[in-house]
């Protein structure tokens, strides 16, 4: 049985579990992990920059190669993204996805890219959905004290409540 938005080719009935790997280490994109039916790569990346990478492994970039779809990956150092084993990896889920006729993504989940995240979320919102955008807008609005640092607002908030 699939969940609400899940491509079709994977099936919520069995969870897939996987060992921890860190960024820029080989595991991540080895055989047995390849084998096992996941239909995508959930990374400590920043969303915004993975998502580029994304649209490459499922046919929906511009960019011509895995090394320009690893292009925005630019606040971490490139041994942790920006390197051969991991464009290797995407080119290989790209012909994945194509061979198999699934769409297998590549997804980022850091949280330290807030302002950069916030930012892509407020581009699409932008062109969607101009009311959502403005909510979502006042909403971010409580980090504008924090400048860059929203560490700052995680501490500020904590001392207020103790």
């Amino acid at each position: 049985m699939r969940e609400p938005g899940q491509p079709a080719s994977c099936s919520s009935a069995r969870p897939r579990t996987h060992p921890r790997v860190l960024p820029g280490t080989r595991p991540h994109h080895s055989a047995a992990h390849r084998e096992k039916g996941f239909c995508g790569i959930a990374a400590e990346a920043d969303w915004p920059d993975a998502w580029r990478l994304n649209r490459f492994c499922q046919h929906q970039a511009t960019d011509q190669n895995a090394t320009e779809a690893l292009g925005d990956f630019q606040r971490l150092p490139s041994w942790m993204w920006r390197n051969r084993d991991v464009a290797n990896f995407a080119e290989w889920l790209r012909s994945y996805s194509c061979e198999n006729n699934k769409s297998a993504g590549f997804y980022g989940l850091d949280l330290y890219g807030l302002y950069g995240s916030a930012q892509a979320v407020l581009q699409y919102l932008d062109r969607t959905d101009p009311e959502a955008a403005a909510r979502a807008r006042f909403r971010y609005s409580c980090f504008e004290h924090f400048g860059e640092n929203p560490q700052a607002y995680g501490l500020r908030r904590q001392l207020r409540h103790e």
